[in-house]
């Protein structure tokens, strides 16, 4: 049986949230995260927005080829989506885009 789309989106953003807590913004007293999010093209696109800052250096060689990327990476294939990710002195800056109904 195929995950919903609102399963995808919940371990999609836990996945970036234990990141966040281990390596990026939620690492420290001064890091924050900014989620947003927005239905495209008539609301058959979810786009959702993931901003940290705050947080300590990254290497983003180190990020691109952990558990948690593989895990989003599969989910997101398997729901037809994508994300794009990149990482800066303020922290991962992620766009992610699916259907926003996977059936």
């Amino acid at each position: 049986m195929p995950f919903s789309a609102i399963s995808i989106v919940g371990l999609i953003l836990h996945e970036l949230a234990a990141n966040a807590t281990k390596h990026g913004a939620w690492s420290t007293d001064q890091g924050r995260v900014n989620v947003g999010w927005k239905a495209l093209q008539d609301s058959a696109l979810l786009e959702i927005s993931w901003a940290e800052t705050g947080g300590p250096p990254v290497d983003p060689g180190q990020m691109a080829s952990g558990t948690g990327t593989a895990i989003v990476d599969r989910l997101l294939a398997a729901a037809r989506g994508t994300i794009e990710r990149s990482w800066s002195d303020a922290g991962l800056r992620a766009t992610i885009s699916m259907p926003a109904r996977t059936d």
